[in-house]
């Protein structure tokens, strides 16, 4: 895998261009998300692999925000990828960034969109399953001192 996401080595259209673009096929408005999806073609933003019928909608967990679209196997490595080439130059300059968009991610499963939207019995419960510490703000809390 490049250093570079492919998304980086793509032409960078204004919103006129894609707006066009868009409206050469369909009459309604686009949406930013629709006109994400027309730049990016189908392809993965990291490894530009065609993926039309599984990409999925990455977005950033601090913010709330959607980056780009994703196949799925280079969405998993991003979430445990840390700060490593490619996915740190991701991170900083995702194709929504690169397009001037801000896209609230919306979750279709009804879950949080943001870690700050996690309930922390929630979190809790979680690393309890998996057998690892719960990391709490500031530091570590094990089962025998954490409070509930």
């Amino acid at each position: 895998m490049s250093d570079v996401p492919a998304c980086h080595t793509w032409p960078v259209a204004t919103r006129e261009e894609l707006v066009a673009e868009w409206h050469q096929v369909h009459r309604a408005p686009p949406s930013d998300d629709d006109l994400l999806r027309l730049w990016q073609d189908g392809r993965c933003a990291v490894c530009a692999v065609p993926d039309w019928g599984s990409l999925v909608e990455d977005h950033d967990w601090d913010t709330g925000l959607t980056r780009g679209m994703l196949c799925r196997s280079c969405n998993v490595k991003e979430g445990n990828a840390g700060d490593v080439m490619p996915w740190t130059a991701f991170r900083e300059n995702p194709p929504t960034r690169m397009l001037g968009m801000q896209i609230v991610y919306v979750n279709t499963f009804g879950g949080p969109t943001t870690r700050t939207q996690v309930p922390e019995a929630d979190l809790r419960a979680a690393a309890g399953k998996l057998h690892i510490p719960y990391v709490q703000q500031g530091g570590y809390c094990d089962d025998e001192s954490a409070d509930g």
